[in-house]
């Protein structure tokens, strides 16, 4: 997401850094950033395989995912306070992460067949089109997107907040989760924030670059662009569930 784990003062902060430190490079950010995403794929394949379909059709998710769902959001917590120790939290988080997606994918892929592939597919196309537009300067950092992000992504957080409370009373805010016009636009709003995300995140990877920031943020750059990716994954895979339910209607 268009996280703090990104903002653009947490490149120039002194985190055991001296005048002959060596600085941080693009290609060392994003080769870590993929071994992030090779634990998040041996975790996923962890969490397909503990999903299994019952004798109604359904599909059963194990009783602890919601544990390691939790487990992971405070690594998540600890790893922003933390860069020094993101390799080793970055990794546990993107352990957690994947069991929690695996499980999440098989389901929707038990419905939907070939969803999983497409999301993926679309998922690839837009972090490996963010890299070649940096490369070849197509794209800058922009604070001020990230803020508009930011900003955006605590508003929809505060919506679910507020539909949560209301469904206590009885009172559904349907479109967050449906198939309907309303539900599709607002899956495409979240796709977009997600896409956007990570676009600037890759950004930021490489205006940190010229502005000589330390080799150690290379991990901590790494995993918040890991995170961001999660996320885009996520919202894809939700909207075209979205999709497929509409059409079979």
């Amino acid at each position: 997401m268009a996280n703090p784990v990104l903002a653009a003062d947490r490149f120039t902060k002194p985190v055991g850094r001296t005048a002959a430190s060596a600085t941080m490079t693009a290609r060392g950010a994003l080769v870590k950033a993929l071994a992030f995403l090779v634990i998040v794929l041996a975790g996923g394949a962890l969490g397909w395989s503990q999903v299994h379909q019952n004798r109604s059709g359904n599909y059963d998710t194990p009783g602890w995912l919601w544990l390691v769902s939790l487990l992971t959001f405070f690594l998540g917590m600890m790893a922003i306070a933390n860069p020094a120790k993101v390799p080793l939290l970055g990794a546990l988080y993107s352990l957690g992460q994947g069991v929690v997606m695996g499980a999440i994918s098989h389901v929707y892929e038990g419905y939907w067949n070939g969803i999983v592939g497409q999301a993926l597919l679309v998922t690839v196309m837009v972090v490996g089109g963010a890299i070649l537009a940096n490369i070849f300067g197509l794209v800058k950092f922009s604070a001020k997107l990230q803020g508009i992000i930011i900003v955006a992504l605590f508003g929809i957080m505060l919506l679910y907040v507020v539909a949560f409370f209301f469904r206590l009373f009885g009172v559904k805010f349907s479109f967050i989760y449906d198939s309907s016009g309303l539900g599709i636009a607002f899956g495409v709003l979240l796709v977009a924030l997600a896409a956007l995300a990570v676009i600037n995140d890759i950004s930021a990877i490489f205006a940190a670059e010229k502005v000589g920031a330390p080799k150690v943020f290379e991990w901590y750059a790494a995993w918040g662009l890991m995170v961001s990716v999660i996320w885009l994954y996520g919202e894809i895979l939700s909207l075209l569930a979205r999709l497929a339910a509409a059409k079979d209607r």
